[in-house]
C-alpha cells in the first residue's frame, strides 16, 4: 500500500461512499487470524469504478489512526484481494472494529467499509511451539490450505508430517498459531521461481517436543551451511521445500501474556546462536566522566598542527624566494651576455615600431604593423623610448 498514493486520493477526493457494516464472527486469542476482501466488493460500492481500475487501501482501527499492532494488512498484488492477517495476542479480549478505505486511482473516489468481529479468549493451552520457514509459499497459500492439504490427499503435508512425528492426537492438539513474511520480520529474501518470499509459520502443541524434532533442530544449528535434511523420514516426507536450518523450538510460560522462554533439552544448551539459558540482564549505566580534558587536547593538537603548517608555508614563500642578484651570480657569463643581446634587439624593434606608429597617426594612414599590435587598434604603445631604463626584464 502506497502512502503517497493514498494521500493523493485524500487531497483530490471527489466523493466518499459509505458501505455496509460487515460482521466476521468470533475469533479466538492466541490463534492465527486471516481474512481477505475481494476487489469486486469495493468496485461495486464506487458507482463510477471499473473492474480494471487500481485501488489503494488503508486499514485502521475505528477511532484510531493506525491498525492494531498485531494486524498486518497489505494487498499482495494490484489484482489480488486485500488480505489482513496476524497473531491475535492473548491479552486482546474485546470487540474489534476495522475501517477500510479504498481509493480509486482513476477517479480518486473513496469507499469506506467497516468490519467488526469479536475476540474471545481461547481455552486451549499450547505452550510448546515450533517455528520453521517455508521458502516457496505465501500467506495466501498458507491461509487457503495449499501448504496444509487435507488428510484425504495422498501427498503428506507439513501439518500431517508434524502430527505423525509429534504424535499429537486428536488433530486439534497441533494448531497453526502464526504466519509472517520476511518483510514482517524486518528481513528481505529475494523471491524464487514461484515469486514468493516465503512464510515463517508457528505451530503449537500441548505435548513436549519429540526426539525427532529436537534432533532436527540440533542438526540444523550445527550444519546450516550444508543444509542437511532431517534424519527422521517422516520429516523428509513433506511435498514442498522446508528450510530446516530455520527450525526454532521455544516454550511459552504459563500465565504470561507474551512469549517466550526457551526450553532447555537434556539439561544443557543447544549448539548454535539464539539460545539463552537464563534471563537477560541489561548492562549497568555508564559512569559520568568529564570531557573537558579531551576537548582541550583535541583543540590544542589541531591548533599546533595548523600553526606549523602556516610557518612552513611562510618560509617557502618568503625566505626561499630567489632575487635577481642571486640569479645573476648563479648564471654563467655567456648566458647573461646572450640575454643582454636579446633585450637590446627587442628594445630596438620596439623603438622602430613606436616611430612608425607615430608617423602613421600624423598622416592618418593605416599600415600593417606586425611589430606593434597595440598601435593597430589605436592604443598607446607599451614601450616609451624616452624612458630612462630601456633594458626591461624579459
Amino acid at each position: 500500500m502506497s502512502c503517497s498514493a493514498f494521500l493523493l486520493c485524500l487531497t483530490g477526493v471527489l466523493a466518499t461512499t459509505v458501505g455496509a457494516v460487515e460482521w466476521l464472527g468470533v475469533a479466538q486469542t492466541d490463534t492465527f487470524f486471516y481474512h481477505a476482501w475481494p476487489r469486486d466488493q469495493f468496485h461495486t460500492s464506487i458507482p463510477s469504478s471499473r473492474k480494471d481500475d487500481l485501488l489503494t487501501f488503508r486499514v485502521t482501527q475505528a477511532g484510531y489512526p493506525d491498525p492494531p499492532p498485531w494486524l498486518r494488512c497489505r494487498p499482495t498484488s494490484p489484482r489480488f484481494p486485500l488480505s489482513c492477517y496476524g497473531h491475535i495476542p492473548p491479552q486482546h479480549n474485546n470487540n474489534l472494529s476495522l475501517e477500510i478505505l479504498a481509493c480509486n486511482r482513476r477517479t480518486f473516489e473513496i469507499s469506506r467499509h467497516e468490519v467488526q468481529f469479536r475476540v474471545v479468549r481461547s481455552n486451549a493451552s499450547l505452550p510448546h511451539r515450533l517455528e520453521v520457514f517455508l521458502p516457496r509459499l505465501s500467506i495466501r497459500n498458507v491461509a487457503r490450505g495449499a501448504a496444509f492439504p487435507p488428510r484425504t490427499s495422498r501427498r503428506p503435508s507439513l501439518l500431517s508430517t508434524l502430527h505423525h512425528a509429534w504424535g499429537a492426537r486428536p488433530p486439534s492438539a497441533l494448531q497453526l498459531l502464526d504466519a509472517a513474511t520476511p518483510r514482517d520480520r524486518g528481513k528481505r529474501i529475494p523471491p524464487g521461481g514461484t515469486g514468493n518470499e516465503g512464510v515463517f509459520v508457528v505451530f503449537g502443541s500441548p505435548r513436549p517436543f519429540p526426539p525427532s524434532i529436537v534432533g532436527a533442530a540440533v542438526v540444523g544449528m550445527t550444519g546450516c551451511p550444508l543444509r542437511p535434511p532431517p534424519a527422521d523420514k517422516a520429516l523428509r516426507a513433506a511435498h514442498f521445500a522446508v528450510d530446516w536450518c530455520s527450525l526454532r523450538l521455544f516454550t511459552k510460560s504459563q500465565g504470561e501474556g507474551s512469549p517466550t522462554s526457551i526450553e532447555m533439552r537434556d539439561g544443557g544448551d543447544w549448539p548454535g546462536g539464539g539460545v539463552w539459558g537464563e534471563e537477560f540482564h541489561p548492562p549497568s549505566p555508564a559512569p559520568q566522566t568529564s570531557r573537558l580534558v579531551d576537548f582541550i587536547v583535541t583543540v590544542a593538537t589541531a591548533g599546533v598542527v595548523a600553526l606549523l603548517l602556516a610557518l612552513l608555508l611562510a618560509h617557502v614563500m618568503c625566505c626561499r624566494r630567489q632575487g635577481r642578484q642571486t640569479r645573476d651570480l648563479t648564471t654563467a657569463a655567456s648566458v647573461l651576455a646572450r640575454q643582454s643581446k636579446v633585450r637590446q634587439a627587442a628594445t630596438e624593434l620596439r623603438a622602430l615600431s613606436w616611430k612608425r606608429g607615430k608617423n602613421d597617426q600624423q598622416s592618418n594612414k593605416f599600415i600593417e604593423r606586425p611589430l606593434d599590435i597595440r598601435s593597430s587598434f589605436g592604443l598607446p604603445p607599451v614601450y616609451d623610448p624616452h624612458a630612462q631604463n630601456t633594458l626591461q626584464p624579459c
